[in-house]
């Protein structure tokens, strides 16, 4: 679990004005009950929360044919500890679809998107069931 000093460090660094968030709307652009349910705008607590238990969360949990367990542990360490050194905003709350990339096509699962100020963006694979919890991180 990560300590208080470190917490207290990585929610300073968010650069809260920078959130660039917007309301979920599904595929055919409604807001749904379960889009205002699940797809909340995510705080720096909850960011720091998710990344600590994907850092923790002991091995079982992962898409077929992606990332190893182990990466999504590592991934969330290095992530924090960037976190910590850096400012830092979410780029898009939890979704799925999305616009995708040059290199991918937009994400089927629940995710979401931060940026470090040292210019690197990262793209957090979710489940909802039964908590929201990471599974896989990945570049976008």
């Amino acid at each position: 679990m990560i300590n208080h000093t470190v917490r207290s460090q990585i929610i300073a660094n968010y650069e809260g004005k920078r959130n660039t968030q917007r309301p979920y709307l599904d595929k055919e652009g409604n807001n749904t009950a379960l889009a205002e349910y699940l797809y909340q705008k995510l705080t720096a607590d909850m960011v720091v929360d998710l990344l600590d238990d994907a850092k923790q969360r002991p091995v079982g949990y992962s898409i077929p044919g992606e990332t190893p367990e182990l990466s999504r542990k590592y991934m969330a360490g290095q992530l924090l500890d960037a976190m910590r050194g850096n400012g830092w905003y979410v780029t898009a709350g939890i979704h799925e679809g999305g616009v995708g990339s040059a290199k991918h096509d937009p994400d089927p699962n629940p995710h979401f998107n931060l940026r470090i100020a040292n210019g690197r963006q990262l793209h957090m694979v979710c489940k909802l069931e039964p908590r929201v919890h990471i599974i896989q991180i990945k570049k976008p």
